[in-house]
């Protein structure tokens, strides 16, 4: 090896030595400097940008849910005049109709709901007697309260009427059965409350039956025109009983087997009832100032306030009283109407023989034969 090469290694060598200590110098400086500035906290999270979050909504659509329709039921008494609407809580109810007859309280409507619990005093099985409808005659009510033998308060509430009865609410004082919602006794005031009343008995009617004889002459006799149908009937009398009304002067017989309302000679209502379904109601209304004419109609839109034909029926004069009578025949149901004022007199009677069976017919016809109208003074109404 010459000197030269020898010199070139020598250098060569010395910048390497020098090299590897500035590299290792700066080295070790970078080292303590991160230890001795490094963070004890973790490091901070970087934010990157995230992908938008789409929140989906569940939209529900808007169907109605299908709700259990409850048909309102409604309690009709077409005898009467009047009906309740049932709310809710009475959908169950019975109704249980009493007829006392007489001329002052004449009937009574007990309403029910079942019960599990037993009841030692129901007159229907597996229910719980709570409020009652009791009827009265007006007339006879409005006279008992006026004489003061009367103490409304005892009675109930009135809670309606209509042009001849008195309706009256009461219902139960103690404690009902467990299983009897609250709510059905809160109602019991709400269905009694709103009761509504019409024209007893007729206004049910549809007057579409209604079929007209033709309007008639005041010059018919009727004696002639109905001898085969309305004539008295000797044996028919021999077994019935006589009654004649001295306050409006008319007589005639009904059967033995009929029941009555209790009447007196001087009633202005009288009721007979016989089997099958008859009813006959002969019924004294106030006609001042009217003619037979405008009291057969007067009384006619009262009964059918929706009627849409123009009151018609056969008009006829019994000769030997000289009274017209207005007369009513209907198809269903089967009935008989007669309508004539009372001689001298402001007051119209309205006669309804109704609801004829089968079982009967003899009956009716046999008492309508013996009606008599406007008979004048009788012995036994003297005094």
């Amino acid at each position: 090896m010459n000197k030269n090469t020898t010199i070139w290694i020598v250098v060569t060598v010395a910048v390497i030595i020098f090299l590897g200590a500035i590299i290792l110098g700066v080295g070790s400086g970078v080292g303590y400097w991160y230890m001795n500035n490094r963070s004890t906290s973790p490091p901070s999270a970087v934010t990157v940008p995230a992908e938008p979050v789409v929140q989906v909504q569940q939209i529900k659509e808007s169907v109605p849910v299908a709700k259990e329709v409850v048909e309102e039921k409604i309690y009709t008494n077409k005898e009467f005049g009047f009906a309740l609407s049932m709310t809710p809580a009475w959908q169950e109810y019975v109704a249980k109709e009493i007829v006392l007859g007489g001329d002052f309280n004449v009937a009574q409507v007990d309403f029910y709901l079942p019960t599990q619990e037993v009841v030692s005093d129901t007159e229907v099985p597996g229910h719980v007697h709570l409020f009652t409808i009791s009827v009265y005659i007006t007339e006879s009510w409005d006279e008992a309260v006026a004489e003061g033998i009367l103490d409304e308060a005892l009675y109930g509430e009135i809670v309606g009427e209509n042009d001849f009865y008195l309706f009256v609410y009461s219902h139960l004082n103690g404690i009902p059965p467990a299983d009897i919602s609250t709510q059905a006794i809160v109602d019991m005031d709400k269905i009694a409350k709103n009761i509504k009343t019409f024209t007893s008995q007729d206004v049910a009617y549809d007057d579409s039956a209604l079929f007209s004889m033709g309007q008639g002459e005041e010059d018919i006799d009727y004696d002639a025109l109905y001898s085969d149908y309305y004539a008295m009937d000797n044996v028919f009398a021999q077994n019935a009983i006589e009654y004649w009304n001295c306050a409006h002067n008319y007589e005639l017989y009904y059967p033995i087997a009929w029941s009555n309302n209790g009447m007196t000679n001087m009633s202005d209502t009288v009721i007979l009832k016989g089997s099958d379904g008859v009813e006959t109601k002969i019924q004294a209304v106030d006609a001042s100032g009217m003619n037979v004419d405008d009291f057969f109609k007067a009384q006619y839109k009262k009964e059918f306030p929706l009627a849409q034909m123009e009151p018609t029926a056969e008009k006829l004069l019994v000769p030997e009283n000289n009274t017209v009578v207005y007369y009513l025949a209907f198809a269903a149901p089967y009935e008989r109407r007669l309508y004539w004022k009372v001689a001298d007199s402001d007051m119209g009677i309205q006669m309804t023989v109704k609801n004829i069976g089968t079982d009967e017919w003899g009956n009716m016809t046999d008492m309508l034969g013996s009606l008599q109208m406007n008979t004048g003074h009788r012995v036994e109404c003297a005094g």
